[in-house]
């Protein structure tokens, strides 16, 4: 088994990432709000106040989305069906994925039937 995490920093393609997600792997997705080292620092240090709004007035947004999956390699079977979808998770720069090994486990997941 395998924990994928990915955390997604711009919105524009949650959806789709949700839904290719889903798709892909066989247990239920864990969606998380959060946020970035800059938007702590900014929000915590006064010496970094300005460097939030320094993004370019870019919408501050930070999802993280994981789940457990059998596949080997579920990063290639993710950004393929994105692509799918004319999504190209690497040039548009939506965030970063990441996959770690499991070797101990327990799945009680209810149906949503």
């Amino acid at each position: 088994m395998f924990l994928i995490i990915v955390n997604l920093f711009e919105d524009t393609h949650l959806t789709e990432v949700v839904l290719a997600m889903t798709h892909l792997f066989e247990h239920k997705l864990v969606i998380q709000d959060a946020s970035t080292n800059e938007e702590h620092l900014s929000a915590s240090l006064s010496i970094f106040a300005d460097f939030g709004s320094s993004l370019s007035g870019r919408q501050k947004f930070c999802k993280t989305i994981s789940t457990v999956t059998k596949h080997e390699k579920p990063i290639q079977k993710f950004l393929a069906a994105l692509k799918e979808a004319d999504i190209d998770f690497e040039t548009e720069k939506l965030g970063n994925v990441c996959v770690v090994p499991v070797s101990d486990y327990l799945i009680a997941e209810r149906d949503n039937d």
